[in-house]
């Protein structure tokens, strides 16, 4: 190996490491821009919604980022690594619509009432197997308790455990 060679392999063994940069983009309203990754920091700068970051590193739950001419630490949850939806009007309506679309739906009223009725079979069949009687439960399901009774219960109670 020659004398070049092995000064190009060392410099490349001994140069800093250099991480890529990353984008990040800004999901909420405002992302304060902290000097460390703490709160108890004091914030550089506050960047506003949809604005672009250089993601310098990763550290926890923070990112060092560079915002403009301020180097920094931003809290993971105020960015993600897509931007947001352009809506034109730059509200938070796109970002919404995303979410909504892979939002998992309501059943409709007839589903919920299948659901019920399939429920409600099997509870019968379930009772008459156990002899349990459900039409006793839904007579103290439907009872109705006046505030009053239950201020006068709950004095009851408090008394008979003074006395014990």
């Amino acid at each position: 190996m020659t004398r070049k060679s092995l000064m190009i392999l060392l410099g490349v063994l001994f140069l800093p490491a250099t991480s890529p940069a990353y984008d990040l983009y800004v999901r909420s309203v405002n992302a304060p821009v902290y000097a460390m990754p703490d709160t108890a920091s004091g914030v550089v700068t506050t960047v506003g919604q949809g604005t672009k970051l250089a993601g310098i590193e990763n550290k926890g739950n923070w990112h060092m980022v560079k915002a403009g001419d301020h180097t920094g630490w931003v809290y993971r949850f105020l960015v993600g690594d897509k931007p947001l939806a352009d809506t034109g009007d730059g509200s938070l309506a796109g970002q919404y619509a995303e979410q909504e679309s892979k939002a998992r739906r309501r059943p409709s009223s007839y589903t919920a009432a299948a659901a019920a009725r399939g429920l409600r079979e099997k509870r019968q069949r379930f009772a008459e197997k156990y002899h349990l009687d459900y039409e006793a439960l839904a007579r103290i399901e439907a009872m109705a308790v006046s505030r009053e009774e239950v201020t006068s219960f709950i004095k009851e109670g408090i008394e008979n455990e003074k006395k014990d």
